[in-house]
């Protein structure tokens, strides 16, 4: 009997070990360089109040229409306040209500997807319903609904987390309706297991994952749909630093002053290119395809 132990351990198993999740993201080049880029921009905003060299709100008038100098790194815009620490500070609200928005749309839209592929009853009242929003542009939508509601953060975040839920409704329910035929599902339901039992062991665990990656692609456009409101004044009110409002103080001065413009857009783009680059590293690494390649 030893000597099978012994032989059966000095046999080499002559495989590689499979790479776990994260090992694949960090070899993923596109999702290394916006995991970097975000948590890069993640500790600017949350460090603001010490890394900026002035606050945000003060005013130098001396100093307006600055050009970038030493001072004023990206130069200061009409009232004379500093750019650079406007953008530390703008960070902060972007990050807070495209994050809040999506959590928000996540939370309401997974849950409608995942009840109207489990409940079929449900399914034609539930998902008529996301057609429906669906049929309507969604930055329409979105400024009807702050326009309703009144403009400033907080109404940001719910009319994008409207926007937004169809699409998580969507991605939830495929999902659901697969795993709902599975036979370990149909054999917890065989021995008992409530609706709310089988959901929560057995269907969101499975439906988590596309949910999850949706959900780095979207704070991409969430970011984009926060300038875009506070751009046309329905998002954060001055005298707060928003991306969207610094642009669009700035635009009415291009000619004699374009950092006041340029920089914004650039901080936006940087955010926006991001989640984009986490969202497809998330898709190639979670692509089974891909780990099967890669094991």
């Amino acid at each position: 009997m030893t000597s099978q132990q012994k032989v059966v351990t000095t046999i080499p198993s002559g495989g590689r070990e499979k790479p776990k999740l994260y090992q694949l993201f960090f070899r993923n080049k596109k999702g290394l360089i916006g995991f970097i880029l975000l948590v890069t921009i993640v500790f600017l905003a949350v460090f603001a109040p010490w890394i900026a060299p002035y606050v945000p709100t003060e005013m130098h008038a001396r100093d307006r229409f600055s050009a970038p100098t030493w001072d004023y790194w990206l130069g200061t815009d009409f009232y004379g306040r500093d750019i650079l620490s406007r953008i530390f500070y703008a960070f902060r609200i972007s990050l807070y209500i495209a994050f809040a928005a999506v959590i928000f749309a996540v939370i309401v839209g997974s849950t409608l997807g995942i009840m109207a592929g489990y409940f079929r009853r449900l399914d034609a009242w539930i998902m008529r319903s996301m057609d429906v929003m669906f049929a309507f542009p969604v930055l329409l939508l979105a400024i009807t609904i702050v326009v309703i509601l009144g403009a400033g953060s907080l109404s940001a975040i719910l009319a994008i987390g409207i926007v937004y839920t169809p699409i998580f409704a969507r991605v939830a329910r495929g999902p659901t309706l697969a795993v709902k035929e599975e036979n370990f599902v149909e054999a917890a339901q065989a021995m008992g297991a409530g609706s709310s039992r089988v959901i929560l062991r057995h269907i969101l665990p499975n439906v988590a994952v596309p949910i999850f990656v949706q959900s780095t692609v979207e704070l991409a456009t969430a970011i984009l749909f926060e300038s875009a409101l506070s751009f046309l004044g329905l998002g954060s009110k001055p005298p707060d630093a928003s991306l969207g409002l610094m642009i669009s103080q700035g635009k009415d001065f291009l000619e004699i002053s374009p950092w006041a413009t340029v920089f914004p857009g650039v901080a936006i783009a940087l955010i926006v290119l991001s989640f984009n680059l986490l969202g497809d590293a998330m898709q190639e690494v979670l692509d089974p395809r891909l780990r099967q390649k890669e094991g």
